[in-house]
């Protein structure tokens, strides 16, 4: 989805994948990881970009690593929002929903990369806490939608 935004609309990229919020920071800062961008074969196929040159994944035979170029973004910035992207059900319309209390929490917590690896710096509790301050300071939101971007036109009216 990162990559379509930033391909087809122009939206700067941050990053797709990985990035750091330090805890310590007064307000959360999104320290951006690598300016890549790992698409299956079909999405970039719908983006206009061929395979050629392209580092293939080394999980998953059909995918591959895509370095995002345009307009990328170094220095950190002020994560406003999450959004957690699901899969919609067949013919079911792009929908983004505001999520609050519990359910942005839990979309907060299962947003880390890697959890076990916070308790080697953290406690349990420590990274809760967290997490409870992440999901108050920002928007969390979930946005289902076909995975196929084929209908999408210019713009999801999801996003639009």
């Amino acid at each position: 989805m990162s990559a379509w935004l930033h391909y087809t609309q122009q939206w700067p990229l941050i990053t797709d994948d990985v990035a750091v919020i330090k805890p310590d920071e007064a307000e959360p800062l999104l320290h951006p990881g690598p300016a890549r961008a790992k698409l299956w074969r079909d999405a970039l196929t719908a983006l206009g970009i061929g395979t050629e040159g392209l580092v293939r994944d080394l999980m998953r035979a059909d995918k591959f690593h895509l370095m995002m170029n345009k307009g990328v973004r170094y220095d950190a910035h002020r994560l406003s929002a999450l959004v957690q992207l699901e899969r919609a059900d067949e013919g079911e319309e792009a929908t983004l929903e505001k999520l609050s209390g519990v359910e942005a929490f839990k979309t907060v917590m299962g947003a880390i990369y890697r959890p076990e690896l916070g308790s080697e710096f953290n406690t349990d509790e420590q990274l809760m806490r967290e997490c409870i301050r992440l999901a108050q300071q920002i928007r969390v939101y979930r946005f289902r939608r076909p995975w196929s971007l084929g209908g999408y036109g210019s713009k999801p009216k999801a996003i639009a």
